[in-house]
């Protein structure tokens, strides 16, 4: 074998291989915190009962595709680090490609 060909094995085998993994990865499920008037909140923290930490975009939505968290139910601890939002907690079934809401109450501002 050609040390051309041997290159030309090698690329096949490693781009064979990460395509392989890319369609092992599960659907994400995703998630979407809101306010009580149903907004998107941004800057949630949200730690998984494992220990993953996420924050939420801009519209409320977070998505996880790890393989610990899907196919059973997830305890959330959900936290606003702005304190805007009281904190809040759910469970969850994660199921991949599957979609879940958490509402959390807006702290009253101080009157002045």
């Amino acid at each position: 074998m050609t040390r051309l060909h041997r290159l030309a094995l090698r690329t096949f085998l490693v781009a064979g291989t990460v395509a392989g993994w890319s369609m092992l990865a599960p659907a994400p499920f995703t998630m979407r915190v809101v306010d009580e008037h149903g907004h998107g909140v941004a800057g949630v923290r949200i730690v998984t009962d494992n220990g993953i930490v996420c924050f939420t975009r801009l519209d409320g939505q977070v998505s996880w595709a790890e393989w610990s968290l899907l196919r059973r139910t997830v305890t959330l601890d959900m936290r606003d680090d702005w304190q805007r939002y009281a904190d809040a907690a759910a469970r969850l079934p994660f199921t991949p490609g599957g979609h879940g809401m958490v509402a959390m109450q807006h702290l009253t501002s101080p009157k002045s």
